[in-house]
Order: C-alpha cells, then structure tokens, then sequence
C-alpha cells in the first residue's frame, strides 16, 4: 500500500519532510526511517537509499582511515594519499548528500547509479 503524494506519513510528517529527514543523518536516519515507515513507498526508497549510499560512503571512508592510520608506521606518503582518499570520500559523500536532499525536497526519486537492486530490495520493492 502506498500514501498519495499528499498525505502524511504513518509518523505523521509531510512526506517531502520526512524524505528529507531520512538523508539528513546519513544512514543512521535512513535506516531509523525505514525501520519506522511500513506505507509510504517513496518514503522508503528515500530511506533505503540513504542506508545504501551512505553506508558504503561510510564504509569507504572508514577504510581509507584505517589504511592511513596503518600505513603511516611504514610510509608517510602513503598514509597522505589514503588519508586524501578519505578526505575526497567525505568530499564527495557530502555533495552527493547535499543532491539527494535536493531532490527529496522537490518530491523526486533520483537514483543513484548502481544501487538499483540493493535499494529495492531494501525498501521492499519499491
């Protein structure tokens, strides 16, 4: 079952709201929000989509720090280049996070490339 493009939530938030919300935290609220959210399909995909996205991202980032944090006991220059990495990981995270918002709060469902399968299969068909 899936809410009109008017009506609120089963939380009872306006549903471009609540879309928003669920990239505001990264994944953490995404995954809040898809824990809470079981009618609202949009609401859903925008909530999977930030626990897919942003966990990966996360994910990335948190590697390029380790591998920095390790490789600094062996070489200087290759703890900055991953270090950079982690840096351009963050980088382009926060952009990407700043576009889906974007589009969240004009009402559209713009995938990112790639997630597709992971996405819907999370959302639950979506």
């Amino acid at each position: 079952m899936t809410a009109s493009p008017g009506t609120p939530a089963s939380r009872g938030l306006d549903p471009r709201v609540a879309a928003v919300l669920a990239y505001s935290g990264w994944w953490v609220t995404g995954a809040l929000f898809l824990l809470l959210e079981r009618d609202d399909a949009r609401l859903r995909f925008h909530a999977a989509q930030a626990v897919v996205v942003f966990g990966a991202v996360s994910i990335a980032i948190g590697l390029a720090l380790v591998a920095a944090l390790t490789l600094v006991l062996v070489s200087t220059d290759a703890a900055r280049v991953a270090l950079w990495l982690a840096n351009l990981g963050w980088l382009a995270g926060t952009l990407l996070w700043a576009w889906l918002t974007y589009c969240a709060a004009r009402g559209q469902m713009w995938q990112v490339p790639g997630t597709g399968p992971f996405v819907a299969r999370l959302a639950g068909g979506v």
